[in-house]
């Protein structure tokens, strides 16, 4: 080969794969540059069904230029059951230009423990499981153990449903997204008896995984069924095409996109089980699917589908994010005589999701296929533009 060419498909070779390097990190200059650009391509993908809110379209423009997250579903079920939709970007990104659809797959990360939690409502609700017991009772093999920690005894359902069983995740591991590594739960239930908890159950909420994971265990002792083919099967996932993820990414799913967060890439499913994650966040599906779903749910009328125990009502500070939780979702009001937003947050990787519920029955699906870039993440900045957008101040 001519010395000439084969130098210039180094040198090109080079080229490429520094500036997908750099590309891929957006603290770089060229990563923030490629971002900017692509942001506003973005825009002008914006496609929305007829008669949707402009909330709608304002929405995705906010979640662009200010979440910095390019390629987007957003689902709304309005007070009437009407079903609204609007998308942004591209399935496998601006360079492919493959346009999204509507069926294009997302994963669902959190927003899977509504349905989890769901299930065990139904199961309190036909007197299969009690809230108020303990969680210990549930499992022959911790009968008549020796505890390191005694007050993991005292555990109940209910304490699992809001996050107030005494696991807190920024004080210990959460083994169930730990990397390279075997959760006890949901494989060794009896690994219960040395752990410490991080505070006396029921004293405060704290979101953590491992209350999920414990209730899907639940859900198997009581059905004597696995935990994913009694959700497929009593939630009609197949019929949605609604999955539970196996690790590598489906032909139908988005790409995602790791440059607001550098801690993840491409390969995270390599180093994840995701039979240990499929309570916790495990479900993948598209926005308007989802929405359906949750419809569903809302019109069986479960018992305490909105609840929450005394105890989290009275720790509660209704007008701050990430504190009033109940069985299956957060809640927020701008004051004690607005309406409420229920509401769930989802993060795996890149993956991010929002679900949210009015108080007449609105409902809210966005998926998107990036992080929110810290310290943007924190201020639950969209949370509270869909609040605003779904109940408005009202002039008397």
């Amino acid at each position: 080969m001519n010395v000439k060419i084969l130098l210039l498909i180094t040198l090109s070779t080079l080229c490429i794969v520094v500036f997908f390097k750099d590309y891929n990190n957006i603290d770089s200059y060229i990563g923030k540059t490629m971002q900017e650009s692509e942001a506003k391509l973005s825009i002008k993908t914006i496609k929305c069904s007829d008669n949707s809110p402009k909330w709608m379209k304002n929405s995705l423009e906010f979640i662009i230029n200010d979440q910095k997250i390019l390629t987007n579903q957003i689902a709304y079920i309005d007070s009437n059951q009407n079903l609204h939709t609007c998308l942004s970007g591209w399935k496998n990104g601006f360079i492919f230009r493959e346009g999204l659809s509507n069926d294009t797959r997302f994963r669902y990360a959190s927003l899977t423990k509504v349905v989890t939690h769901h299930a065990i409502l139904k199961l309190i609700e036909a007197g299969q499981i009690n809230k108020d017991e303990f969680l210990v009772k549930y499992f022959k093999e911790l009968n008549n153990e020796n505890f390191l920690d005694k007050r993991v005894a005292t555990i109940t359902i209910e304490n699992l449903l809001e996050h107030r069983s005494g696991f807190d995740h920024t004080k210990s591991i959460d083994p169930i997204v730990k990397f390279n590594h075997r959760s006890w739960c949901p494989y060794k239930i009896k690994e219960l008896t040395n752990i410490p908890l991080d505070f006396d159950p029921n004293q405060y909420y704290r979101y953590d995984n491992r209350n999920t994971c414990l209730l899907s265990l639940v859900l198997e002792r009581v059905t004597g069924e696995s935990f994913q083919e009694y959700i497929r099967k009593n939630y009609s996932l197949s019929a949605k095409n609604i999955k539970f993820i196996s690790g590598s990414f489906e032909n139908d799913e988005v790409s995602y996109d790791y440059r607001n967060n550098a801690a993840w890439s491409n390969t995270y499913y390599k180093n994840l089980d995701f039979n240990t994650l499929a309570a916790v966040g495990g479900l993948s599906g598209n926005a308007s699917q989802f929405a359906a779903l949750i419809q569903e749910l809302i019109n069986s009328k479960t018992h305490d589908f909105f609840n929450s125990s005394h105890n989290a009502q009275r720790s509660c500070e209704f007008n701050s994010f990430k504190t009033c939780n109940g069985y299956l979702f957060r809640s927020y009001q701008r004051n004690n005589l607005s309406p409420k937003m229920y509401y769930r947050n989802g993060s795996l990787a890149a993956a991010t999701s929002l679900l949210a519920v009015t108080e007449n029955n609105q409902i809210v699906v966005w998926l998107g296929n990036a992080s929110i870039p810290q310290p943007e993440a924190d201020k639950n900045s969209l949370d509270l533009f869909l609040y605003q957008a779904l109940i408005p101040i009202t002039k008397d």
